[in-house]
């Protein structure tokens, strides 16, 4: 399956902020099981989900 979301981003973001995935969606406000989704490259994640994390991750 190709990859639809660059995972490597997020991670990164987590990394350099000491942060766990639980403290990323409540910053983002997303549901875990959205992170869940982008994590297995679901098509099925909800675009608001992917503005709030690129609002965070400033893209």
């Amino acid at each position: 399956m190709e990859k639809i979301f660059k995972t490597d981003l997020i991670k990164n973001y987590l990394e350099q902020n000491n942060l766990t995935e639980k403290d990323f969606c409540n910053l983002c406000k997303i549901s875990e099981t959205a992170l869940s989704l982008i994590w297995q490259h679901d098509s099925e994640i909800e675009l608001l989900c992917l503005f709030k994390i690129a609002k965070k991750l400033n893209l």
